[in-house]
């Protein structure tokens, strides 16, 4: 026999160390398999998911070049809530289009947050040909990965199919809306007709790339951006080429920027107005519920010629005008009438005019006006000695000026109290002239300062509405009362104005400046909403 030590190695029983270790082996091997096959699986969708989610078209493919209307909005989810939370918003009609978009803005369609970002991930273009009905509007952004690919699944949340030749359209029912992607990017409306031409546009019919960034660009200074290109047949077409839009929503109103260029003849129909206007400074009117201040760069009284020329269809408003200066349209008024002549030809170009409000304690409601006006520095000591002395026979109350022995004033006396006599003064750098005495005495007395605005422009306006809604209804009421006021009663008065009152109460002022440079018209406007109405402060 051999000497070789032979080792008896005893068969492995289910249960021991050996078998176990070798089960667990044959296991791990078994499982490497499926392992691979699972990360085989996961590499493949994800090819998939990065091949199907590719950026393979650009937003401005896809939007039909001269639309005439088109709103570049950036970052619209982010900024919605804040748009449908002001409180400008309540100024809108009710039951109008404008009133139901702060909802329309809030609503979700049934997806989840999350999802709705990724949809509408990037910059949003909005264009269309109808600003009336807004039935052809067309909606472009591009969506993230993530939204691409859960868009993928659009069957299992209620969207249908619509082939279209092969364009595969979509309908969500919900928002009433077609769709179509395009590699990331979404277009819909709920016009089928203008997403079929989205998604079958030409490259040499598609907006130009740089047109869609520079809007974008200019949209993230705004919460809305809209470039709108008017037919000559359209109201605002006749006036304006084309216009630039600027909204910016806040949580004491909203303002709004438009730029627009007038069309060649309404800039020889203005000329008398525009000619030598150009953006310059302008002092703040006296206070009262509607201030306006203007410098057009010439004399009132050109100025006034220049827009009565403007608006002239008869032929006759300029030689009217000029014979009422003249004295020419009535006898007892040809003093006021020669006087306010001759003041607004000597006047400098600014000039300003506040109503601050109604006297209802006259023989009539009698409005309190404030007008003042630039003067040469050479002529603001002569035009008080330039005015008619009364002829000898004038009776006190015949409406001739009439020097104030005891202060620097003149007064056109007039039948009724001192609300009814028109007073005119001089102060350093302008003249003063209101239509009532008892103001020009308190106005006078604590001195006409007019300090610079802080923008410089053509014309201000600034409407201060609660008061002068106020002011409006309570000389309505007292017609009313007394039987003045057609078609009312003091009651049916009350009734009908209620509702105006409160919403002119709802808004604190409303400014608008305006100016003009080399037939490019330049339109701001502010709203700030009384406290009451503005969202409550966070603290």
């Amino acid at each position: 026999m051999s000497d070789v030590e032979r080792i008896y190695v005893p068969p492995t029983r289910p249960g021991s160390f050996r078998f176990r270790r070798f089960r667990r082996g044959g296991f791990r091997r078994k499982g490497g398999c499926f392992g691979s096959l699972l990360l085989g699986t996961l590499a493949v969708l994800l090819v998939w998911a990065l091949w199907a989610t590719r950026d393979s078209y650009s937003m401005h493919e896809l939007i039909p070049d001269g639309q005439h209307y088109q709103v570049f909005v950036g970052g619209l989810l982010n900024k919605r809530e804040s748009i449908a939370a002001s409180p400008a918003w309540a100024l809108a009609p009710r039951g109008s289009a404008i009133a139901e978009l702060p909802e329309l803005l809030r609503r979700n369609f049934g997806m989840p947050d999350w999802l709705l970002n990724n949809l509408v991930y990037d910059g949003c273009h909005v264009s269309g040909h109808d600003a009336a009905r807004f039935d052809d509007v067309l909606f472009v952004t591009r969506m993230s990965r993530v939204g691409c690919l859960a868009e993928k699944f659009h069957r299992f949340v209620g969207v249908a199919g619509d082939f279209t030749g092969g364009l595969r359209l979509r309908f969500f029912a919900p928002a009433n809306l077609y769709y179509a992607v395009r590699g990331r990017v979404l277009v819909a409306s709920p016009s089928r007709n203008a997403v079929i031409r989205a998604v079958t546009l030409r490259r040499e019919d598609a907006l130009p790339q740089d047109v869609l960034a520079k809007g974008l660009e200019e949209a993230g200074g705004a919460d809305v951006y809209g470039r709108f290109a008017f037919e000559e047949t359209e109201a605002a077409g006749e006036v304006f080429a084309d216009a630039r839009v600027m909204l910016r929503f806040e949580e004491t109103g909203m303002s709004a920027m438009l730029h627009g260029a007038l069309r060649p003849p309404w800039r020889e129909r203005l000329a008398g107005v525009l000619d030598k206007a150009e953006p310059a400074a302008l002092r703040t009117p006296l206070g009262g519920s509607i201030e306006i201040s203007g410098n057009f760069g010439i004399p009132i009284g050109e100025l006034i010629r220049g827009g009565l020329r403007a608006a002239d269809t008869t032929g006759r408003a300029e030689e009217i005008w000029s014979a009422w200066l003249a004295g020419e349209m009535n006898e007892d008024t040809r003093a006021i009438a020669q006087i306010l002549g001759g003041a607004l030809m000597m006047t400098g170009p600014g000039w300003r005019l506040s109503w601050r409000g109604m006297d209802l304690n006259e023989m009539l409601p009698a409005p309190e006006l404030v007008a003042t006006f630039d003067l040469p520095p050479e002529i603001d000591d002569e035009v008080l000695a330039l005015l008619p002395e009364p002829p000898p026979d004038a009776r006190p109350w015949a409406p001739y000026p009439r020097r104030d022995p005891d202060r620097d004033l003149v007064v056109i006396p007039l039948i009724g109290g001192p609300s009814l006599t028109p007073a005119l003064s001089v102060y350093p750098g302008g003249l003063f002239i209101s239509s009532s005495r008892t103001v020009a005495d308190a106005l006078l007395a604590s001195g006409v300062t007019e300090p610079e605005l802080a923008e410089r422009a053509n014309l201000f306006i600034r409407v201060r509405p609660r008061p002068l809604a106020r002011s409006i209804v309570d000389t309505g009421q007292l017609l009313a009362r007394n039987r003045l006021l057609r078609d009312f009663t003091e009651e049916t008065f009350a009734e009908w104005s209620a509702a105006w009152l409160d919403k002119a109460s709802r808004v604190d002022e409303a400014i608008l400046q305006a100016a003009h440079d080399d037939g490019n018209v330049s339109i701001m406007v502010r709203i700030r909403m009384a406290v009451s109405s503005a969202q409550p402060a966070t603290e």
